[in-house]
C-alpha cells in the first residue's frame, strides 16, 4: 500500500487533511513509511493511523524544528555541530571522511538520535557506502 492509497482510504473533511499533512511530515523515508505499514496491522483507522503515528513521533523524535536548526548548523560549521552531537573531539578530517564515505548528515542525525552515546566512528562505519 502507498501512501497515496491510504489517503484515499480517509474521508475528506479537515481532519483528515490534518492527518494527511502528519503522515506526509513524519514519513519521510521509504524504510519509515514500510514500518509503519507494518504496525497498522491491516487497521486502517483513523484511531489507529494516529496511535501509530504518535508512536513514531516519539521514536524517531521527529520534531521538524529542532532537526531543520540542527541541519543548518550543521551546514554553516560542520565541525562543531558533530562535536556537540557527540561531545568528541571532531576535526575536518572527519568530515572529509563522511563525504569519501558517502555518509549523509541526515542519516548520521537519525542514528545519533536513536543512540545519543554512540561514537562518531561507529556511526561512519555502520553508514560508510564502501
Amino acid at each position: 500500500m502507498t501512501i497515496e492509497s491510504l489517503f484515499d482510504l480517509l474521508e475528506i473533511s479537515e481532519k483528515a487533511t490534518i492527518l494527511k499533512s502528519n503522515i506526509l511530515t513524519i514519513l519521510k523515508t521509504h524504510e519509515v513509511i514500510d514500518e509503519f505499514y507494518l504496525r497498522l496491522d491491516d487497521d486502517y483507522s483513523e484511531l489507529n493511523i494516529h496511535r501509530v503515528l504518535y508512536q513514531f513521533r516519539k521514536l524517531y523524535q521527529s520534531n521538524s524544528i529542532v532537526t531543520d536548526t540542527i541541519y543548518q548548523e550543521f551546514q554553516e560549521n560542520p565541525v562543531k555541530t558533530l562535536s556537540d552531537l557527540f561531545n568528541e573531539s571532531i576535526t575536518a578530517s572527519h568530515v572529509e571522511q563522511m563525504k569519501l564515505y558517502g555518509v549523509i548528515f541526515s542519516d548520521l542525525f537519525i542514528l545519533w538520535s536513536e543512540n545519543k552515546t554512540i561514537r562518531f566512528g561507529v556511526v561512519l562505519g555502520i553508514l560508510a557506502k564502501v
